[in-house]
């Protein structure tokens, strides 16, 4: 893909941090996007709930398409206090009759979202660190980089911070997380069951104490 003014930067290559640099290649602008970390295992779920919201926003590049193509679809929540049932909530309920959640492990939405910016010639960087930033050269902010081919500074016009709620890119900038967080322990496991069961609604199981969802 051909470079063109301005250059962006995308620290984040999650789902947030490549869709941020999808829709800017869908019209002819070059990112340069990085991530510390590896892609997330594609065994594993992670986060696995794509609302109709965001297939709304993800039409336009052809994305909805292929998660919708491999995702399950839920189009009930079921809440139960214990082993009794106490509420359904129908989740297609909308006048297209598509509100309902799709389920697709992060890994798999990754790869696909990846694979839709590949064609325009970009592709994440991983094991690239951001280091914060340096003296600006100019207008530009000069963000400070780590990784395989060792450090560098890489000036840009416009740095995005995808990296998370403990954001480097936002501490760096003497930003405050102005949201709200919440003090809770939680695990998440993938299970295998030894039956067949339902795949088209989701559970939330409120026990005393705590809540198990599946």
């Amino acid at each position: 893909m051909k470079s063109s003014s301005p250059v962006i930067l995308i620290v984040g290559a999650g789902p947030v941090g490549v869709t941020a640099a999808l829709e800017p290649a869908r019209r002819g602008i070059a990112s340069r996007i990085i991530d510390n970390n590896a892609p997330s295992p594609i065994h594993e779920s992670r986060a696995l709930a794509v609302n109709q919201r965001t297939m709304d926003l993800l039409a336009p590049s052809g994305v909805s398409a292929l998660i919708d193509a491999e995702a399950i679809k839920l189009r009930q929540m079921q809440v139960y206090s214990g082993e009794k049932r106490i509420l359904t909530i129908e989740l297609g309920a909308d006048a297209r009759d598509e509100a309902f959640l799709r389920s697709l492990p992060q890994g798999r939405t990754e790869r696909i979202l990846a694979g839709r910016l590949a064609k325009f010639n970009v592709a994440p960087e991983w094991g690239v660190a951001f280091d914060g930033f340096a003296e600006p050269r100019g207008s530009r902010p000069a963000a400070k980089l780590n990784g395989p081919k060792g450090a560098e500074e890489f000036p840009a016009d416009l740095v995005i911070g995808a990296d998370g709620s403990h954001s480097l890119v936002r501490r760096s900038l003497g930003l405050e997380f102005t949201g709200e967080s919440l003090p809770e322990t939680f695990h998440i496991a993938d299970i295998v069951y030894d039956r067949d069961i339902g795949r088209d609604h989701a559970q939330a199981r409120f026990q005393n104490p705590g809540v198990i969802a599946c």
